[in-house]
């Protein structure tokens, strides 16, 4: 099937332009898309450390307590009973994220301010002051002794007046408060926030399950594919980000950084890959619906061009195969040649001139025929005269022979010869009064 002009041209500069469309369109989607990807991949990664800074903070607030309490004069005597009794005395003082305070004497053994006691010497924040002489001290999370509870401690070192050792004062703060810190933690539709400490153990989850029972260096059987690698990266100090697949196949993101002030805690934020991603989808969505409006607007454009040029080439072929069949004196229609003539391109220059030769034409078959006219009027005029002379020639003629046949025949020979004679004449004067009619006819 041949395609006509329009639809060449429409096909042609649709193509070239639907694929310089498509092409810059590729270019860009790509490019937008790898430029949202590292921008969000960006903000989440700041968004994650600024509330791993912000956590720190939070828990600096509470070593400062801790470091304040262990000036109160009650404590640097050195006496359990006296410290005990301070703590009772003003319980009702303490920080309402405090599960407890306590005092404790170099051996190890305590009493809070609910008049709770036993012995704190095999735990890792009273050996870290008291073994270790380190001035403060985070302990791992782990199960409250006196309440029951999940918690973390913070101790400080106590002095007596004299600078010797006089135990140490602790608070210890429940889970729960950590807990809430993260549970605001979403950088996304799914997303979850988390704290782990150094020895790879969720101490703060949204998901209670997870909460010291999930250690993310030893995850693979819990159904964690890839988490072990990040959680290694992850407590090396560094903020990040890794893939894993959640149970379920879910694969997810998870952003970290560590918490400053902290015993090497870790703060991280998981979120769903679908979801992280959707804000780009959606961009990316709208880059493509709004490229398929542009290829449709360039192919509407193409055959809008294409009629434009075609439309007045049919016009200008029909009056030229008018003429070609023989029609010389047709005239274009003046509405149809002004619209062309006044585009002023080549198609305006082409109908003008197509218009001048029609003109001419007409003017030319014009004269043509006014001249045939004229010939004609002149032949039958010019044969009317003949005729006229014809028959006055044969009337004189005839009279004359007819007055010679009448007296100068004598004999029968000279009468047969005048009858034929007259017979001539007759046979010529019809063939003259003929004649007009014949020039008429071929006039």
């Amino acid at each position: 099937m041949k395609l006509k002009l329009s639809g060449r041209i429409a096909l042609a500069f649709g193509i070239v332009m639907g694929l310089l469309v498509i092409g810059q369109s590729s270019i860009f989607v790509i490019r937008l898309s790898s430029l949202l990807e590292d921008l969000m991949t960006r903000s989440a990664t700041a968004t994650v450390a600024a509330r791993a800074a912000e956590t720190g903070r939070w828990l600096g607030g509470h070593a400062a307590q801790v470091r304040l309490l262990s000036t109160v004069p009650d404590f640097r005597t050195g006496d359990l009973a006296t410290g005990g009794e301070f703590l009772k005395k003003n319980a009702e003082n303490i920080n309402p994220e405090h599960l407890l305070n306590l005092y404790a004497t170099g051996s190890g053994a305590y009493l809070s301010q609910t008049g709770a006691g036993g012995s704190i010497a095999d735990r890792d924040y009273f050996i870290d002051v008291v073994g270790n002489g380190h001035a403060s001290a985070i302990g791992a999370a782990n199960v409250s002794k006196s309440t029951g509870k999940q918690q973390v401690v913070l101790s400080h070192e106590v002095r007596k007046d004299d600078g010797s050792p006089a135990g140490i004062v602790a608070a210890s703060i429940s889970l729960d408060a950590i807990n809430a810190i993260v549970g605001g933690i979403s950088l996304a539709e799914g997303g979850q926030g988390m704290i782990f400490q150094k020895d790879g153990t969720v101490i703060a989850h949204p998901v209670e399950e997870f909460r010291m029972k999930l250690n993310v260096l030893d995850s693979e059987a819990a159904g964690f594919s890839g988490l072990n690698e990040i959680g290694f990266r992850a407590l090396s100090g560094e903020a990040g980000s890794g893939l894993f697949t959640a149970p379920g196949g879910t694969r997810t993101l998870l952003f970290y950084a560590p918490v400053p002030d902290s015993p090497g805690w870790v703060l991280g934020a998981t979120v769903p890959v679908s979801s992280f991603f959707a804000f780009t989808r959606t961009i990316l969505a709208i880059a493509v619906v709004l490229t398929l409006v542009i290829l449709a607007a360039v192919v509407c454009t193409s055959f809008i061009v294409a009629r434009s040029i075609t439309v007045p080439v049919v016009f200008v072929t029909g009056a030229a195969r008018n003429m070609a069949g023989g029609d010389l004196s047709s005239r274009l229609d003046p509405g149809t040649v002004g619209r062309y003539i006044a585009r002023g391109d080549e198609v305006g220059d082409l109908t003008s001139a197509l218009n001048t030769l029609c003109e001419q034409l007409r003017v030319v078959t014009g004269g043509i025929k006014k001249a045939a006219d004229e010939v004609a009027s002149g032949s039958q005029q010019l044969s009317s005269t003949s005729q006229q002379m014809s028959e006055g020639a044969a009337q004189q003629a005839s009279s004359v022979e007819e007055n010679f046949g009448l007296h100068g025949a004598d004999d029968l020979e000279h009468q047969a010869e005048f009858r034929e004679r007259s017979d001539d004449r007759k046979a010529s004067r019809r063939s003259l009064r003929l004649s007009p009619a014949k020039e008429e006819t071929r006039s």
